[in-house]
């Protein structure tokens, strides 16, 4: 086991966090192919690493290869060039784990020909008939739904249902703001550690403004920003807004207006901001469990203020706890089992 890639560094406690946690864990209990998906940033060749060397197979290659950083001959060469001179990534990854990044940018005619690989490969490695030879364990991640490129004709739908058996969705940042906290004092440890000072306390007015900025990069991002404010800070006690990166600071946040498409027929104003409303609140209670109070600061309102517009909208917050019940008790099963 390699202590340099532990589960103890997927940090946060949100519901996506916790389910992902979950499925890492089976999934380097097993032999069965891996499916990660999530923006860039989230954490997917983490993951990965994760995976493997706390696997039966961390004494053998982990082998990347990035789809989206080759051109459709070097691919070919790479994944399926056989001769004495150079192995191809499978030969390469024999007895570990392959990984491919950005499957979903794997052309089409050769999609087919990696299914075809993986299927030989299982035969090989299972027949009775023949000597077992150790393949490769195939992991995949995927910065798109591959359900919609199926849609679009752009990704094979055989091969998606070949790689998606444990599938590990990693949930961008902006949607793990209660996770703000717990990221902010993990990295301000690493990085004071690295940097051989004293781990500072942390000001309460820091957190406004993380939650404020957009975070197109996620975690990786993050990590760079605070970063950044630990060395700015030095051999301060204190660690405050004043040392967050410029770009950080001089940020209007993110804007989610900008998501939403007029349509051409017009809209009914005051029903569609009733109902825009509406749908905030309900995200807002799902991704904090149900806790008002919680909600209420994600949304920057006071709490009574809240407790109105969930009575006026005749909303059921107890549901929202009765799922935290529910996968806390999964959880314990999850651990006894």
């Amino acid at each position: 086991m390699n202590e340099s890639y532990q589960l103890s560094e997927i940090i946060g406690e949100t519901r996506g966090v916790k389910l992902a946690r979950r499925l890492i864990i089976q999934a380097y209990k097993t032999e069965t192919p891996v499916l990660l998906q999530g923006e860039p940033g989230t954490g997917k060749d983490l993951i990965s690493k994760i995976i493997h060397y706390n696997s039966s197979r961390a004494g053998k290659p982990l082998v990347t290869l990035n789809c989206a950083a080759m051109d459709e001959e070097t691919l070919l060469k790479s994944l399926f060039h056989e001769d004495k001179s150079s192995k191809n990534v499978f030969q390469q990854a024999q007895g570990g784990t392959l990984f491919l990044k950005d499957i979903d940018a794997l052309p089409l005619n050769l999609q087919i020909k990696f299914m075809n690989k993986i299927k030989k490969d299982q035969f090989r490695a299972t027949s009775t008939l023949n000597r077992v030879i150790p393949q490769a364990r195939i992991m995949t991640s995927t910065q798109e739904e591959l359900e919609r490129l199926i849609r679009k004709k752009l990704f094979r739908e055989d091969l998606y249902y070949q790689l998606n058996v444990i599938h590990i969705y990693l949930p961008p940042l902006r949607k793990r703001i209660k996770d703000f906290p717990l990221l902010t004092e993990y990295f301000i440890k690493k990085f004071s550690s690295q940097l051989n000072i004293q781990v500072p306390e942390i000001s309460k007015d820091i957190y406004p403004i993380l939650r404020s900025y957009e975070w197109m990069g996620n975690i990786q991002e993050f990590a760079n920003a605070i970063e950044y404010a630990v060395n700015m800070l030095g051999e301060g006690k204190l660690l405050s807004d004043k040392e967050l990166p410029e770009h950080v600071l001089q940020s209007k946040g993110y804007d989610i207006a900008n998501e939403i498409l007029f349509p051409q027929k017009g809209i009914d104003l005051k029903n569609a901001v009733k109902k825009f409303e509406r749908n905030l609140i309900l995200q807002a209670l799902e991704q904090t469990d149900g806790i008002i109070s919680n909600a209420a600061e994600i949304l920057h309102v006071k709490r009574t203020t809240l407790v109105e517009k969930i009575k006026r909208e005749k909303i059921n917050s107890e549901r929202f706890k009765k799922r935290r019940r529910l996968h806390k008790s999964l959880e314990r099963k999850n651990i006894s089992a």
